[in-house]
């Protein structure tokens, strides 16, 4: 294929891409903001209406809110250490290196719905009542796998002899591991935490079975079936791409800091 077609192939592919991702999220922010309850043009005017309902009214939306965000975090902090021990690993190529990879990564192909009613019959069987916490072993499973994707693609072929090299310089173990190796991975170890906070927080088929009271997605999803679509929905959307915003400009924050150690 000539490369200027190629080119172009690739700039309307991406254009397309971009469209479909952000002209979605900037309509939802403006109807966030409409004074009528139309989820469709015209648009009526600017209005904090939909805001003080979800703040009132529909205030069950926010603790559904609370219980994501409380829910991401735990399994963001538990997964990060796991994703990011068993990369460390594959630092070295081990006995059944593979097969462990895959044993682990199967959990990211296994159908959500159909692992989820498995999981509720186990619960079931062995007596454990449902709950938030009992969310959290099927959020590690969907989320400890990206993190170790990244790991593994972040593995710099030289890094045995960077370490090597500054052991013989004197270096202890400790010292190694904090200046060289995690720096190395920083990059990879913080891609993995943001995944497991938004893989855990926007989780919904994995949770159907398995959360009780309501995630925010569950809660949504709620709201919808009983009422429809409206404005106060788009409302708590906004606040998401908020977040969203504020959690990659921390990750961009901590990324230049480690480049600039690595001097990248």
């Amino acid at each position: 294929m000539p490369r200027d077609i190629s080119k172009i192939i690739l700039a309307v592919y991406t254009a397309g891409m971009v469209f479909f991702i952000y002209a979605p999220i900037i309509t939802m922010v403006l109807f966030s903001f409409n004074s009528s309850p139309r989820t469709v043009p015209p648009f009526d005017g600017p209005s904090l209406r939909w805001y003080e309902v979800l703040f009132g009214q529909k205030a069950i939306l926010l603790e559904a809110f609370t219980r994501s965000i409380t829910l991401a975090i735990i399994t963001m902090l538990i997964a990060t250490p796991l994703f990011t021990a068993a990369g460390l690993a594959y630092k070295r190529r081990f006995r059944g290196d593979e097969f462990a990879f895959y044993l682990v990564t199967i959990g990211i192909i296994m159908p959500g719905i159909t692992y989820s009613l498995g999981v509720l019959i186990f619960y079931n069987t062995i007596g454990i009542d449902i709950s938030l916490w009992t969310a959290i072993p099927v959020h590690l499973i969907w989320a400890v796998p990206w993190g170790l994707i990244l790991m593994r693609a972040m593995i710099d072929p030289n890094i045995i002899y960077y370490e090597e090299a500054a052991k013989t310089l004197g270096a202890s173990d400790w010292q190694i591991f904090r200046r060289i190796t995690i720096p190395l991975f920083m990059p990879a170890i913080l891609g993995g935490a943001l995944f497991a906070f938004t893989l855990s927080f926007t989780e919904l088929i994995r949770s159907i079975f398995i959360v009780s009271p309501n995630t925010l997605p569950l809660q949504v999803l709620a709201e919808v079936t009983v009422w429809g679509v409206s404005p106060y929905i788009f409302a708590i959307g906004t606040l998401i791409v908020l977040i969203s915003l504020a959690l990659l400009l921390v990750a961009g924050l901590l990324l230049r800091g480690v480049f600039e150690k690595l001097q990248i």
